[in-house]
């Protein structure tokens, strides 16, 4: 079963999460848990206060994510479970509270998609356990051979937007292998589709739009990297998606996260040209 928090931001640095039954305690006496798994519920709640869960205070039982300056966010437990099963024949899936029957076929295929753009990667390790996404980017860029930080949280790189509405090309373009990387921390399902909108959208608009290439290519000179040449051959680069994990967590994301992946990749991204991939970087 699958532990994923409904939205984690990346506005302000998450502290970690925190688990409550509605009893009132208050949560700064809690422990607070980096990337929070069953187990860790089951350790912090207690057989006891397991054993008072109805369906009608169900909502009470509740996760919290604690971010800087005090504030936090709040989900009710069961919209943060995932689970996957079989049942007389059948696929059942858990998400955000409601169940879904998934043809088989059709979740085979997915699997099969996804798993098959899964791949190793010799990337630095996060320097610490609770880092803001921008800075792991920022050590990324850094301990890549030829990479360039376009990650427009980082300060370094605010500047580095495409287009009027400023858009985001990627969080780190490694010319050494031609990759545009894009990165999250956490495998919530919103996280996921996010980053596989942003990967979509920003290769689509580098290989369609010219003014577009060449702004990308203007902030690339600048960092010091050699311009994409032209005319624009998206077979010849590569689209890395990158999910930062606890060290505890399974390398798996939710199917349906698999499915937003299948959507954006198979039918906008691989009929662009692209190559696709998917990786995992575990937190220390």
């Amino acid at each position: 079963m699958f532990y994923s928090a409904s939205f984690f931001g990346e506005d302000l640095e998450s502290l970690g999460f925190k688990f409550s039954t509605g009893d009132r305690t208050r949560l700064s006496g809690k422990e607070t848990y980096e990337m929070p798994s069953m187990i860790d519920w089951k350790k912090e709640i207690g057989k006891d206060e397991r054993k008072k869960i109805t369906f009608e205070n169900l909502d009470s039982f509740k996760v919290h994510e604690i971010k800087e300056g005090d504030r936090e966010r709040s989900w009710p437990l069961y919209r943060c479970l995932s689970w996957e099963t079989f049942y007389n024949g059948h696929k059942y899936i858990l998400s955000e509270g409601s169940w879904y029957e998934i043809s088989i076929s059709f979740y085979d295929e997915v699997n099969g998609y996804f798993n098959a753009r899964v791949v190793a990667n010799t990337f630095p390790a996060p320097s610490k356990s609770k880092i803001k996404e921008s800075d792991y980017n920022k050590e990324l860029s850094e301990g890549l051979a030829q990479g360039h930080l376009f990650d427009l949280g980082h300060n370094d790189s605010r500047g580095r937007s495409l287009g009027k509405d400023r858009n985001e090309a990627c969080d780190v373009f490694d010319a050494s292998t031609n990759t545009f990387i894009h990165v999250k921390i956490g495998k919530s399902s919103s996280n996921l589709s996010h980053l596989f909108a942003q990967g979509g959208y920003s290769g689509i608009i580098l290989k369609q739009d010219e003014k577009i290439l060449d702004e990308f290519n203007q902030h690339l000179v600048a960092a010091n990297g050699v311009a994409i040449p032209k005319p624009y051959n998206a077979a010849n680069y590569t689209v890395l998606f990158v999910s930062v994990i606890g060290k505890r967590q399974k390398k798996d994301i939710p199917f349906f996260s698999k499915v937003t992946f299948y959507n954006i990749v198979r039918k906008s991204l691989d009929f662009g040209g692209y190559n696709c991939r998917f990786t995992y970087v575990v937190l220390p």
